[in-house]
């Protein structure tokens, strides 16, 4: 058995088995949110910063999240026609579930397992636009579909993002590297690397607390539109810019994986706080997630790195 379908074997496993403790009421969601805070505040930080501080930084890696937020800002100009003729509140959900992906719940431990250190720092790059645009645009078009024109501003948006842990872990490690400032044999390097080496686990838990198959029939319409917008759009871009890129293949890889990632978490509190369809958003979170970690196995096997 070749080493990705072993890791996604493996990684399938340990989402199954939370999934039936969840079932059987040993644990609950509850549980996820709690394991949510620890990899957002705790761990997920701990392994950017044992990443990056070591990372050789060139001007290729600012491509990165530059792609990511260009990306972004073309799928809501393309959503909003799209899904112009539906009811506000609906449309707010179904707009806002095309912006950023969910990246640091769901990709590092495959990213990590596969292509090691070298594909985590590339991914890691690309998540930094990807918060930009989950707590930028994200929440900006949320509030416009506001049905009760919820204010939002520049000042709003600025304490979002620099309230995120592992965006500000991420301009720590470069800070570190920049500066040329080693922490590799410090206790504080080695205590980060304990916490690190457990956020794989904890991130294929969380998925597996939250997985549901459950779907509202009556939004089935909706969530295929937006199914089939976000992975024919992310895989026709994301193969382009693998064959048209002059950059070393690993690199194209990750932008290719990183644009079929699921969809962000950040769009059900989003909705829950704008009066959207709150229903609508969990509903697509949960099915990008199954349908995210199926094609990931299968382009992993495609482009053997």
């Amino acid at each position: 058995m070749s080493q990705i379908n072993f890791t996604f074997l493996i990684s399938l496993s340990i989402i199954l088995i939370t999934y039936l403790f969840k079932k059987v009421s040993i644990i609950d969601q509850t549980d996820g949110n709690t394991l949510v805070k620890i990899v957002m505040n705790i761990t997920l930080p701990s392994l950017i910063i044992t990443v990056f501080s070591n990372i050789d930084l060139s001007v290729n890696l600012i491509f990165l999240p530059l792609i990511c937020i260009l990306y972004g800002l073309i799928s809501w100009l393309l959503a909003r026609k799209i899904f112009i003729k539906l009811p506000r509140y609906n449309k707010g959900s179904l707009v806002i579930s095309l912006l950023g992906f969910n990246i640091g719940l769901f990709a590092y431990p495959f990213v990590e397992n596969i292509w090691g250190t070298q594909g985590l720092q590339y991914i890691a790059f690309f998540d930094m636009g990807n918060a930009v645009i989950i707590f930028g645009l994200t929440y900006i078009v949320a509030s416009f579909y506001n049905e009760q024109k919820a204010e939002y501003s520049i000042k709003t948006i600025f304490k979002k993002l620099i309230r995120f842990i592992p965006l500000m872990s991420y301009f720590l490690a470069l800070i570190l590297s920049l500066t040329n400032i080693n922490i590799s044999n410090t206790i504080i390097y080695s205590i980060l690397e304990k916490f690190a080496t457990i956020n794989g686990p904890l991130v294929l838990m969380i998925l597996g607390l939250y997985l549901d198959f459950s779907l509202e029939r009556s939004e089935i319409k909706g969530i295929f539109r937006v199914i089939s917008f976000k992975y024919i759009f992310g895989l026709l871009i994301g193969i382009s810019l693998y064959y048209i890129l002059p950059f070393e293949k690993l690199y194209r890889a990750v932008i290719l994986i990183s644009l079929i990632m699921p969809t962000g978490m950040a769009v059900i509190p989003y909705s829950l706080e704008n009066n959207l369809n709150l229903k609508l958003s969990a509903s697509i979170v949960n099915l990008t997630n199954i349908m995210s970690f199926t094609l990931l196995w299968v382009v992993f096997n495609f482009l053997s790195i």
